[in-house]
């Protein structure tokens, strides 16, 4: 493993374990509270960090590295580690654990697949797009020779 690598995976992995830890406890705390408020701040705010934190991540990478590859690497390990956990978390909790927690009748459709593939589809690309953008911007702020 190159250097380079290193840093980009060290920094992806750093901000997305945290992003994926914030996510997972704002869910079920917000589950154990039976407080629809609750879960729609927890999501907005966890929607707002998937871009900012990747974006950190790619800037820190590329800024250590001199290579803007390395943000884009870095947002792109950031949001896999959040899709993984955010999967494992609702396969865990009952599928029904939202309905019940908007107080929904009991004929409303289930989320399906197609729901958490978007989701999921979602998180890797603001991970990938604000990486990239981080890592340009890291670039800049270098310490290091570019032509190397």
């Amino acid at each position: 493993m190159t250097p380079k690598l290193y840093s980009a995976l060290k920094w992806g992995a750093l901000f997305g374990g945290a992003l994926a830890l914030f996510e997972t406890l704002g869910y079920l705390t917000s589950l154990r509270s039976q407080n629809l408020a609750d879960y729609q701040i927890s999501e907005c705010l966890s929607l707002m960090l998937e871009a900012a934190l990747p974006f950190v991540a790619g800037l820190l990478a590329a800024r250590a590295t001199g290579d803007r590859v390395s943000g884009l690497i870095a947002g792109i390990t950031a949001g896999l580690i959040v899709v993984v956990i955010n999967t494992v978390t609702e396969i865990v909790v009952p599928a029904d654990a939202l309905v019940k927690l908007a107080d929904l009748p009991a004929d409303t459709p289930q989320p399906t697949i197609l729901d958490a593939l978007f989701f999921r589809f979602t998180t890797l690309g603001l991970g990938a797009w604000f990486g990239w953008i981080g890592g340009r911007m890291g670039v800049l702020t270098s310490r290091r020779d570019p032509d190397r």
